[in-house]
């Protein structure tokens, strides 16, 4: 495997080159715009010709692609495709944007595909867009892990799907971390954490109830931070923790602070002027 790693004003782009794939991770930054529906900041118009205008200049990548884009849920459910898209999506699944665009109707937070021809596409602002490929079976998601999403282990979700569904080897799995806010970026309310566990424990088994706390403690001895009198929450290393754990290899992460760099866009630092930014994952074959 080849790692290629380009960067302009525009985008950040991790490309994998195996056997004869070209798998690509595309990140983008705020200069491109806002490519989310769920941000009313901006018209789903403005957003289209983001999407349309920034897919036709890379069109290396994106010709003759379907892309599929989704509502976020901040949960760990997610959907795989493994054809390209016809009419028998368009009723239950799918809304026909334009030719070239998807939008699915349920609310989710990483879209998967084994077909050359989609390439899903996750949105962020401080949350952590995590790219993941399977080299050996040319399958690869798009990953929206919120501080919600990381701690419901959505990284855990799709890998057992993965290896119990598709047949993947965790050998053959790569991981692209991109970039979000840090720990230190990420003041954080001391009972938000466990508000949220209580919320999702409601009307499940007394057995999920007790891994549910399981995980709600660990996260708080080791992932929540005080400083003084502010409590911080470090979701993006708990995040890195998951995937080590499972004994996948991150091959590359854009350590970038959205919070402090200029060049993407944050929700904590921007407000009411927040871009969302684009993750868009696919694979190319190549000669």
């Amino acid at each position: 495997m080849k790692i290629n790693v380009i960067q302009n004003i525009e985008t950040f782009i991790v490309e994998l080159n195996h056997q004869n794939r070209k798998y690509f991770a595309i990140f983008t930054k705020k200069v491109v715009g806002n490519l989310s529906f769920s941000n009313t900041l901006y018209s789903k118009e403005d957003t289209i010709k983001n999407i349309d205008n920034f897919t036709e200049k890379y069109s290396y990548y994106f010709y003759d692609k379907q892309i599929v884009g989704v509502k976020l849920e901040h949960k760990d459910n997610f959907i795989f495709f493994e054809k390209r898209i016809n009419e028998d999506y368009f009723e239950d699944k799918l809304i026909k944007v334009n030719e070239k665009f998807f939008f699915i109707k349920f609310e989710l937070d990483a879209i998967g595909a084994k077909n050359n021809d989609i390439i899903p596409l996750i949105t962020f602002a401080d949350c952590i867009p995590v790219a993941l490929f399977d080299l050996k079976n040319g399958i690869f998601f798009s990953i929206h892990c919120g501080w919600k999403t990381t701690c419901l282990n959505i990284i855990n979700k799709i890998l057992n799907y993965l290896i119990e569904k598709l047949g993947s080897n965790r050998d053959d799995i790569k991981v692209i971390v991109g970039p979000s806010i840090f720990y230190d970026s990420y003041e954080f309310g001391e009972g938000e954490i466990s508000n949220f566990y209580e919320q999702i424990s409601k009307n499940i088994s007394k057995e999920q109830k007790e891994l549910l706390n399981l995980r709600e403690n660990f996260i708080k001895e080791n992932f929540m931070i005080k400083k003084g009198d502010k409590n911080y929450f470090d979701f993006r290393g708990l995040l890195f923790y998951d995937i080590k754990k499972e004994n996948i290899e991150i091959v590359y992460s854009i350590d970038k602070d959205v919070f402090k760099v200029k060049e993407f866009s944050s929700f904590r630092r921007d407000k009411d002027k927040f871009i969302a930014q684009g993750l868009f994952t696919g694979v190319k074959d190549i000669t």
